[in-house]
């Protein structure tokens, strides 16, 4: 179970229904059943994105940005990105949007 749904663990039995052949005798297995629990709810959670980048740019030079991921996705992927003003000029930076697959 890949898949973090949430804090609930999940818990699942195994157990020896029969057996044949191989010249044992009628033996009842020890344990019976085993009881596993996956930990949904652990601290290792849900893969992370990191964005980093460039903290200052000269003027009229390109910055350079990356998004990590902490492991690689387990299905199709997207991330928006937004490049907006905080601080610019109104021509200083054209707001883009885009998406990172």
């Amino acid at each position: 179970d890949s898949l973090n749904e949430s804090a609930d663990d999940d818990v699942f039995t195994v157990s020896v229904d029969t057996t044949s052949g191989g010249d044992f005798e009628a033996q009842p297995t020890a344990p019976a059943a085993v009881e596993t629990t996956i930990n949904d709810g652990t601290t290792t959670g849900a893969p992370t994105l990191t964005l980093t980048g460039d903290a200052s740019v000269i003027e009229g030079e390109a910055a350079s940005y990356t998004l990590t991921l902490s492991e690689a996705p387990t299905s199709d992927f997207t991330v928006t990105v937004v490049i907006g003003h905080k601080t610019t000029e109104d021509g200083d930076v054209t707001p883009v949007t885009r998406d990172v697959v």
